[in-house]
């Protein structure tokens, strides 16, 4: 078995392109899924391009797996920065549409699997209250580690989210523009 990886495109105004990754074994042509990263990540939480990671594994037993990166992540053009003016909003109700639109067109049905990490998860379920027509072509859906709140006061989660999330991330983010996860060492 040879797995395959694809890079492709999709065009948005104002010179901005997501980035879709398709992992797939040339040999099989199994189910669809579509992959969606948390808010500091980017599609290679599933993947290396060594072939390591979920979806080249599902790929290994004949998925067809399409990884996203979201406006401004991982290799989707430009990179975040302090000009950008998207969000969640475009991504609910732009990015992840384009996704599934030009997964659609490539293979001719949308996918039978979304597959979330973290803050993606909340994302997708957002997706599906805005475009309730999406849930009749999904078959199931996986969630790592995806979460609305946290309601414990373990010592971890007071650090990490009520400290470095509910304090500092919009601190940081206010002075630049942004929050600056990848430079920070919190995320991708």
């Amino acid at each position: 078995m040879a797995i395959s990886q694809q890079s492709i495109t999709i065009n948005l105004a104002d010179k901005q392109t997501l980035h879709l990754r398709k992992i797939f074994d040339e040999q099989q042509n199994g189910p669809i899924v579509f992959f969606m990263h948390g808010a500091v990540e980017n599609g290679k939480i599933f993947y290396t391009h060594s072939n390591k990671g979920l979806a080249p594994f599902l790929a290994e037993h004949g998925y067809r797996c399409y990884v996203a990166d979201l406006r401004g992540r991982g290799e989707s053009k430009p990179v975040i920065s302090k000009s950008a003016a998207y969000g969640q909003t475009e991504a609910i109700l732009e990015d992840i549409p384009a996704f599934i639109n030009k997964i659609e067109q490539l293979e001719g049905s949308k996918p039978d699997y979304w597959v979330a990490h973290s803050w993606g998860g909340v994302l997708m379920n957002s997706v599906f209250a805005r475009f309730p027509h999406y849930i009749d072509d999904v078959k199931a859906c996986v969630y790592f580690g995806s979460k609305r709140s946290l309601f414990n006061n373990h010592p971890k989660k007071l650090l990490q989210a009520n400290f470095i999330w509910y304090f500092m991330a919009p601190l940081l983010a206010k002075k630049h523009g942004y929050l600056p996860a990848k430079r920070l060492k919190w995320g991708s």
